[in-house]
């Protein structure tokens, strides 16, 4: 499925976004000092760093009356992180080759009205797992589990990691490396690549995988 949308911010439109969202939380002063390139720093977390930040993003959620779901969701994948850049062999075509998974960039994610706030939460969570920057597009009121997972998302990442767009801060987008997600009930599309199923039919490694790029690079007798 092709997407189309017109996704061409300027640097000022974007600082106004990140600096829209508070201040990282101090529980994690390591892995979210102050850098001009959070992003970057965020995409080469290590499966250390990251297991930690889900269990206190699941923590914040738990602490919601409403949260319970969303927090099961961040949990869920606590376990599922490989080190960034971790490569393994594979066999394409009859060649042997190294294969390494890698953030897509930016993923935009967009749910169907009639997509359940499950599904929402599982790939917002599976999208960062995968180190990937959020932009989650809002067309209504959330739904008070949403509230809760942006509330924590938003306390305890860096700046421009996630977003969240509506009417009020505009639909820009991050240029060219955004992968337009669209969600439906039971499946997720991304731009050209083939669906996956989501909910509860999913599984946490795929999913993470739907939200990455392959690196094949073959490997010479």
């Amino acid at each position: 499925m092709t997407t189309a949308t017109n996704l061409r911010p300027t640097r000022e439109t974007r600082l106004r976004k990140a600096s829209s969202l508070p201040r990282p939380a101090d529980a994690f002063p390591t892995l979210f000092a102050l850098d001009d390139d959070t992003e970057a720093i965020w995409r080469q977390s290590s499966a250390f760093h990251l297991e930690a930040t889900f269990r206190r993003v699941a923590e914040l959620i738990r602490a919601h009356s409403d949260g319970e779901m969303a927090a099961a969701q961040f949990g869920s994948f606590a376990h599922s992180f490989s080190e960034a850049g971790e490569s393994s062999t594979a066999v394409i075509l009859g060649q042997l080759v190294l294969s390494t998974a890698t953030p897509v960039g930016t993923a935009l994610i967009v749910s169907a009205p009639s997509c359940d706030p499950e599904t929402v939460a599982e790939n917002v969570a599976a999208a960062l797992a995968a180190r990937n920057c959020v932009e989650l597009a809002l067309f209504e009121q959330p739904h008070p589990s949403l509230n809760a997972m942006i509330d924590a998302l938003q306390q305890v990442l860096p700046h421009g990691v996630f977003t969240v767009l509506s009417e009020q801060t505009g639909w820009g987008g991050r240029g060219p490396e955004t992968a337009i997600v669209i969600l439906t009930p039971e499946n997720a599309f991304m731009n050209d690549r083939p669906w996956v199923r989501s909910a509860a039919t999913s599984n946490r490694k795929a999913l993470i995988s739907f939200y990455s790029r392959c690196e094949n690079e073959p490997v010479l007798p």
